[in-house]
């Protein structure tokens, strides 16, 4: 409800910037929500003002979670393409906040690709930017997605580097 209003309340403001942060952080919650309609919906239009307006930082974000709705709906190249393509932008521009959330969606849409060795490269690197930057709020579940790659495409070996990995997402969660 929250989100709805100042989505609203930003329209009606008439200001193109604040329209595009307000549509980008409801996709945000859309998005946690794994709402993908929703998720769509708002990113396509944050997109367009984004695009019309020239706010690459919300354009580049917005291109991320699009292309995790599309990845949702099947159309997995398509979105694994938009979400690198948003991430190399993202970066381009030496932004790095909610980066290693955006490298735990490529990692999945990978997983999703069939390239689990993709996917913990893209991980590998989620937790350089939370080495960089401090930000943690994802860590516990880059441990988790780290764990249940290993163990379901790695050899028997890995088992027990996936249950490491569990116990460094469980320590982490207490924390």
């Amino acid at each position: 409800q929250c989100s709805d209003r100042a989505l609203s309340d930003a329209e009606r403001l008439g200001h193109p910037f604040t329209t595009t942060f307000a549509l980008v952080f409801a996709a945000y919650l859309r998005q946690h929500l794994r709402e993908v309609e929703g998720t769509l919906t708002l990113t396509e239009r944050a997109l367009a003002v984004a695009s019309e307006h020239g706010f690459l930082h919300w354009k580049h974000q917005a291109t991320i979670l699009h292309g995790w709705t599309l990845v949702e709906l099947g159309q997995i190249d398509e979105g694994l393409n938009q979400i690198r393509t948003g991430l190399e932008g993202y970066e381009t521009t030496e932004s790095w906040l909610g980066c290693s959330w955006f490298k735990g969606l490529l990692a999945d849409a990978y997983v999703r690709a069939g390239r689990p060795d993709a996917a913990l490269r893209a991980l590998d690197d989620a937790l350089t930017v939370v080495e960089r930057t401090e930000e943690r709020f994802l860590l516990a579940e880059i441990y988790r997605l780290q764990g249940d790659i290993k163990l379901t495409y790695g050899d028997p070996g890995t088992a027990g580097d996936a249950e490491l990995n569990y116990k460094r997402s469980l320590e982490v969660s207490r924390t």
